[in-house]
């Protein structure tokens, strides 16, 4: 475990970002009390302050297993944090050149053929509720690890993937995810937008491989198709993955990613039901049952839907800076 003193630990797992949006007076202010505590079977840590906010992300240099019987290890309990700024928040906080903890990038995403997606992505980490999707929820983190390259996917028609390490073997380590965009997403046919409903639908994969992980790590003698979430998609789709993480985000996520790729395109209140920005949401998740028997039984066609979301992302094409 690293020897971080209190402030030095929040700078590290707590961004910037995070600690203003807890408003005047909260997250990791001057004279706040910081408590860290460490899981060692999970290696998961959290950050708390006396001003009323509470954050989470992994150790680094801790192997998840470790003894304690998965309680809470205090690393740092109630220290004053007095090396606090005058603007009452953490030291330094995120650089937007950092990536959130646990995220790596591959050297194909610094490439300057892939300009274009590493613009993108820079611009995506800095909105809160992407960095809520990377950090995770609940009392269980996200994911320990992730890298996110440009390279083809295994899937060459499919614009991006995201898979385990290991994905092909029995036993996958759900734990240390990989997150692929296809080089073909630079080309000038598609849109800043589009690369950006690319990026935000494969983080929802690996928050789904994230909740298998919870799932397993909870109930260790089960199997995935003892997963409340996956298995009524079972009998449909057997043990694939990627086919049940679609119906999963079908009825689950779309409105979040509608949400998202309206904020990301400056318009923040445009992300409702109905709008453009849900026809381009839909992408990737037209074949799902959930979209055939409840979500547009009546509507426009898939072919239809497809029409108008790509005129869309054509309107977009060279309005925005990434371009």
């Amino acid at each position: 475990m690293e020897n971080y003193t209190p402030c030095r630990m929040a700078k590290k797992y707590v961004s910037l970002s995070q600690q203003k949006d807890a408003g005047p007076g909260k997250g990791l202010c001057i004279g706040a009390k910081v408590s860290v505590l460490v899981n060692p079977m999970t290696c998961a840590i959290t950050v708390s302050s006396t001003c009323g906010k509470v954050f989470g992300g992994f150790a680094e240099g801790c192997t998840p297993g470790g003894s304690g019987g998965g309680t809470d290890t205090p690393v740092y309990d109630e220290e004053p944090c007095t090396t606090c700024p005058a603007d009452g928040f953490v030291d330094g906080g995120d650089n937007t050149n950092e990536e959130p903890p646990g995220v790596t990038l591959d050297a194909s995403m610094n490439h300057p053929a892939n300009a274009k997606i590493k613009c993108v992505w820079e611009k995506l980490k800095q909105i809160p509720a992407v960095k809520a999707i990377i950090n995770g929820y609940g009392s269980f983190p996200s994911f320990r690890k992730l890298k996110i390259e440009v390279k083809a996917p295994i899937m060459e028609q499919a614009e991006g993937e995201t898979k385990p390490v290991g994905y092909d073997t029995p036993t996958p380590n759900l734990n240390d995810i990989v997150v692929t965009i296809h080089p073909k997403m630079v080309g000038s046919s598609f849109a800043e937008l589009h690369i950006a409903e690319v990026i935000i639908h494969e983080l929802m994969h690996a928050r789904w491989y994230s909740k298998e992980a919870e799932f397993k790590y909870e109930n260790p003698t089960l199997g995935l198709s003892d997963m409340p979430a996956f298995a009524p998609h079972i009998p449909r789709y057997g043990l694939d993955r990627n086919s049940i993480q679609h119906e999963c985000i079908a009825q689950t996520n779309v409105q979040e990613l509608t949400r998202l790729l309206a904020k990301y395109d400056g318009n923040p209140n445009g992300g409702t039901v109905g709008s453009m920005y849900e026809m381009v949401a839909w992408g990737g998740l037209w074949n799902t049952a959930f979209y055939d028997e409840q979500r547009f039984p009546n509507k426009l066609s898939k072919d239809g839907q497809t029409f108008l979301a790509q005129q869309f992302l054509n309107s977009k094409l060279g309005t925005n800076p990434c371009q």
